[in-house]
């Protein structure tokens, strides 16, 4: 391959943890890999080294958040739950019925296309099923599977053809959220979720932490240069099971930012050893 000078790239990242868009940052964000050897010698080459092998890699990211809210308090830190007084999740349904969908027919959530196909085999792409009950379930399982920004902070749910679709936290910030649909046998509540609402008094309870287990609460963390358009997922930096101790570093001086230092670490998967990845997770 030519060198080519727009390969020397610059600038910032946008941070998305568990498709949760974490804000603005102060000081820019730092990837470490570190890998681990055994230098193999044996008597007869003296001290040349005649081999070596990887015995372990590491991978973390340092990321300084500037927003300091209580949602990323929540996100940050294993184990704190938000308690909230007032709110309301948004909803909205999507409604099967008559026959299962045919193939091509779509729902849009949230900007997010879902095709129905009778052999899926994409990401986005759902099983149309052998009746529209069997293709709501369908449905309401791909959107809480998705690891897309758009639909990762909903959930579903299907009883009778009907699925469910609600916020995951209270607020009107999901009213917005846009439904729509293709095919004589789907129908939607209306053109966005509805009924979100504000909480009126919110506070973060934080335990003490012991015992949590951070594989297990582990999340996806993506790392998106701001340059490229949002669908651009050439250069983006991924951890599929990222998670971090949660701190913070609250100053509260007149020249000094709040900030949460966070240090997000991976861990590998235990089917396919993979730590991280960089590009296109979409590539096959």
């Amino acid at each position: 391959m030519p060198s080519n000078t727009q390969n020397v790239k610059l600038g910032v990242c946008s941070v998305t943890f568990g498709g949760v868009d974490l804000g603005y940052t102060q000081g820019g964000v730092e990837v470490t890999v570190a890998t681990t050897t055994k230098k193999v010698m044996v008597d007869q080459f003296g001290q040349s080294e005649i081999n070596e092998y990887i015995m372990g890699r590491t991978c973390s990211a340092k990321v300084p958040l500037a927003e300091t809210t209580l949602d990323n308090l929540v996100q940050i830190m294993p184990g704190a739950t938000k308690v909230a007084t007032g709110g309301v999740k948004a909803t909205g349904t999507v409604t099967f019925s008559v026959a299962a969908p045919t193939d091509g027919d779509t729902v849009t959530v949230n900007g997010k296309v879902f095709t129905f196909d009778a052999a899926p085999a994409v990401e986005g792409e759902v099983a149309t099923g052998a009746t529209f009950a069997e293709a709501a379930a369908n449905f309401a399982a791909a959107i809480n599977a998705s690891i897309d920004p758009k639909v990762v902070n909903l959930s579903a749910s299907a009883a009778a053809g009907v699925v469910t679709i609600t916020a995951d936290t209270q607020g009107t910030w999901a009213n917005s959220y846009a439904l729509a649909k293709t095919g004589t046998n789907i129908t939607t509540s209306g053109a966005t979720l509805t009924g979100g609402a504000d909480a009126t008094k919110v506070r973060v309870d934080v335990p003490n932490g012991i015992g949590i287990s951070l594989l297990a609460s582990a999340k996806t963390l993506v790392l998106h240069p701001i340059a490229n358009a949002p669908d651009d997922h050439s250069d983006d930096f991924v951890i599929p099971l990222a998670n971090t101790p949660g701190a913070m570093q609250f100053s509260f001086k007149l020249d000094q930012e709040r900030l949460f230092p966070v240090d997000f670490n991976a861990y590998p998967d235990s089917v396919t050893k993979r730590l991280f990845y960089v590009g296109d997770g979409s590539a096959a």
